[in-house]
């Protein structure tokens, strides 16, 4: 929870403002992926106040090392479906990934090998870019293995299944990760096109379908990362359970930013549902919605209006962090101890970089 470390109202806002300029402007910048894109740029110092200044120049230093070691700096990578704040965050999580793991040298040596994993969600962001579009529960009802015949998804895959077909990858590990992506395409598919029901309401069903769907997908790409730089199976496993649990946290921040449009285009908002728990604040919300110009959610109407709301949202992330710092044996190594403090407190600063 921000605690006594919240910043005062006025500050927070203009850090939200600039926030938002600044993600404005990334949005508009040539999109480049981790081989080709700038180390450094002023967009990120909303990045750069969320990791700290000492985070953010190593994990520039760790891209600087991955990038001197690529013999491919283009791939069909997240450049095509993020933001360079969010490419940038995604930097950050594959060295913290790398360093929780032990194989941060491996990853700076051989960058070509976390390329699957990146391409995975690339995949998968092209399939829910289709399906935000359209209404596939009349289109595809009961058969969503059908979606992976969509012209963009299928493009990603032969690039994904070529990498995984390189010289040096073991026959046994190609095959582990084809199968974490059936799997994981079942098990989210599942939850994302139920047999045409409508989209689940409250806070319990839709913290199922974004367990699921968002906690999954950053396991299994937490998984295929093991797979390809043969991580013991006990720390791949304790690795993804953080990795999942971060994910879970960071989509609280995400959705509460999103519940403007979310709300508007019938998207799946964990925030959204835990509002709906209480129908008095979840009556304020929705005239708020309807009127409201700015695309995202303002944090300061939220606390202002509906508290109890917001600090159920903050509860709730808190519980992720809670289970990520319990990740594991205990007691967990000094090592990972520190990791999981660091990447919960970038947590609790992209919240505040974000109010």
């Amino acid at each position: 929870m921000e605690g006594q470390s919240t910043p005062p109202q006025l500050l927070r806002r203009l850090i939200a403002a600039l926030h938002r300029w600044l993600g404005a402007w990334s949005q508009q910048m040539p999109a480049r992926g981790l081989g080709e894109m700038p180390l450094l740029s002023l967009v990120d110092l909303p990045l750069l106040l969320a990791l700290s200044p000492r985070i953010y120049l190593a994990t520039a230093g760790y891209l600087a090392a991955y990038r001197r070691n690529l013999t491919d700096r283009r791939w069909s990578g997240l450049q095509g479906v993020y933001s360079r704040d969010y490419l940038w965050g995604y930097a950050y999580l594959l060295f913290f990934w790398a360093r929780h793991c032990g194989v941060l040298a491996d990853v700076l040596r051989q960058p070509e090998r976390s390329v699957p994993a990146e391409l995975f969600l690339r995949y998968v962001c092209e399939v829910d870019a289709f399906i935000d579009r359209a209404d596939t529960r009349e289109l595809w009802p009961g058969a969503p293995e059908r979606l992976k015949a969509l012209p963009q998804a299928r493009a990603i895959l032969h690039e994904f299944l070529q990498r995984l077909c390189q010289p040096g990858i073991e026959p046994e590990s190609r095959r582990a990760v084809v199968q974490l992506v059936a799997d994981f395409r079942r098990a989210s598919y599942r939850a994302v096109l139920p047999d045409a029901s409508p989209p689940p309401e409250g806070m319990l069903p839709i913290l199922r379908h974004k367990e699921q769907t968002v906690g999954n997908l950053m396991r299994t790409w937490s998984l295929i990362l093991a797979l390809q730089y043969q991580t013991p199976e006990p720390v791949a496993q304790q690795a993804g359970e953080v990795i999942f649990q971060a994910g879970m946290a960071l989509q609280m921040i995400d959705d509460l930013s999103d519940a403007v449009v979310d709300y508007r285009e019938g998207v799946v908002n964990l925030f959204l549902g835990v509002v709906q728990e209480r129908p008095d604040d979840w009556a304020k919300l929705r005239d708020h919605l309807a009127a409201c110009a700015d695309p995202y959610l303002s944090w300061a109407w939220v606390r202002e209006n509906i508290p109890v709301s917001y600090a159920a949202a903050l509860a709730l992330r808190e519980q992720s962090l809670i289970r990520l710092a319990a990740a594991g044996p205990a007691p967990a190594s000094a090592l990972h101890a520190q990791l999981h403090h660091e990447i919960a407190q970038i947590v609790r600063r992209l919240g505040l970089v974000n109010s």
